[in-house]
Parts: C-alpha cells; structure tokens; sequence
C-alpha cells in the first residue's frame, strides 16, 4: 500500500536537528525500504534576512541623491 501522504510534525526541531525515517510513525501495513537513518527534514537558519536589510538602505539612498539634484536645478534656474 502507498500513501496518498504523509503528515509529519517537524514543530518541534531546532535549528541544525533533523527528522530521519526511524522517527515516523507509520500505519500499520506501511513499510519504508529507505534506511532508518535517511534524513527527511532539516532545519537551517534563514538567510533572507540580512539581503532584505542591505536592499532597504539601497532603496532609501537612492531618492536622497535624485531629491538633491532637484534642489540644485532649481536654484540655478
């Protein structure tokens, strides 16, 4: 028998643990050829963070310049 899906709670690892084949619980009849130590699921530390940070000063430096110029031109003109 193949199942549909699996559903298995992963809430209670850490960053750096991870979930290996012995860990499921499965329904009687179901049987898993993978070796009990096959990792299913690992937790990592999130990378996006610091990226989002670094394009946020990009984005606000950027119309600093363009507002100075502006009040150049209009001085000269």
């Amino acid at each position: 028998m193949i199942p549909s899906h699996l559903e298995i709670d992963v809430s209670g690892l850490k960053v750096g643990h991870s979930l290996h084949v012995s860990d499921l619980f499965l329904q009687e009849g179901i049987k898993v050829f993978d070796s009990p130590e096959e990792v299913i699921a690992t937790v990592i530390a999130p990378t996006m963070e610091v990226e989002a940070v670094a394009s946020e000063e990009a984005e606000t430096a950027q119309p600093e310049v363009i507002k100075k110029g502006k009040k150049e031109e209009a001085e000269e003109g």
